[in-house]
């Protein structure tokens, strides 16, 4: 028996597997996970921004970056900030949010699509907030809104998919992949094949609606094979998961999930 086993599998159960040490046990996860990236929503998007401004050394002055899930372009603004001179094409397939998503492209010099994202074009139901239009948290994926108790509204909605997108552009060359779709990031990946060769960095929220599209941290590995993931830290660093197991990526809470195509940044430095 190995010390660490001994440790970890005896020791530490029978100290702490007891009733009367489970706010100890309580209070150190919060500790752990949002050490490690976890749980740090704060509305600022702080993790995000510093960490747009660390990829900026990494990408050049005018390379592109694709914002799937736009809402009203609060994504936009952050990268805009970190990048002045880029090409920014913005998503949007909620109408609600889209209104909102023109007005600040505008002003932010931003390409505004009045589309989603996903495995194939043609249409697609969105679930919206029927309380709220233009929410946050619209998606493609149905049972969230019942979830917390809120009636969705049904609005169909126009969907591309990244390869095709990038075919009619012109674009050869994507810097930053960013999705936000609430659960549906495997299909806007699925819908990214012809073109992740041709990507450098993709930046994905994985949480909670993970759970309603049945899709896991695993599903995502396969799909970005020959790409390294990392968590992005409170600071904007980033939290190798290569040899993270399991249970560690699988928590289905707020974080964002960096993955950097291998050789992406000597490629740039050659």
């Amino acid at each position: 028996m190995t010390l660490d086993h001994f440790v970890f599998k005896r020791m530490i159960p029978l100290i702490f597997s007891r009733p009367a040490m489970q706010p100890l046990n309580r209070l150190l996860f919060r500790i752990a996970v949002s050490g490690m990236g976890i749980n740090n929503y704060d509305g600022t998007s702080r993790d995000e921004r510093l960490f747009l401004h660390r990829l900026a050394k990494l990408l050049p002055a005018e390379t592109v970056i694709l914002d799937i899930g736009a809402n009203q372009g609060q994504y936009a603004a952050l990268a805009r900030a970190a990048f002045p001179s880029a090409a920014i094409h913005s998503f949007e397939p909620n109408p609600a949010a889209f209104d909102w998503l023109r007005k600040t492209a505008e002003q932010l010099k931003v390409h505004a699509v009045p589309k989603g994202c996903a495995d194939r074009s043609g249409t697609l139901t969105l679930y919206d907030s029927s309380t709220d239009a233009g929410s946050g948290l619209a998606s493609f994926v149905p049972g969230i809104f019942e979830f917390t108790g809120i009636a969705p509204a049904r609005i169909e909605a126009t969907v591309t998919t990244v390869s095709e997108y990038c075919a009619e552009q012109g674009i050869q060359r994507v810097g930053l992949l960013k999705i936000d779709v609430e659960g549906l990031e495997l299909d806007v990946l699925r819908g990214a094949a012809a073109m992740l060769a041709r990507i450098d960095t993709v930046q994905f929220e994985f949480n909670e609606m993970n759970l309603f599209s049945h899709s896991n941290m695993a599903d995502i590995e396969r799909l970005l094979d020959g790409f390294d993931l990392f968590r992005v830290l409170y600071d904007g660093s980033l939290l190798p998961l290569a040899d993270a197991p399991l249970y560690r990526k699988n928590i289905f809470c707020y974080q964002n999930i960096v993955a950097r195509r291998r050789g992406a940044q000597s490629e740039r430095d050659s």
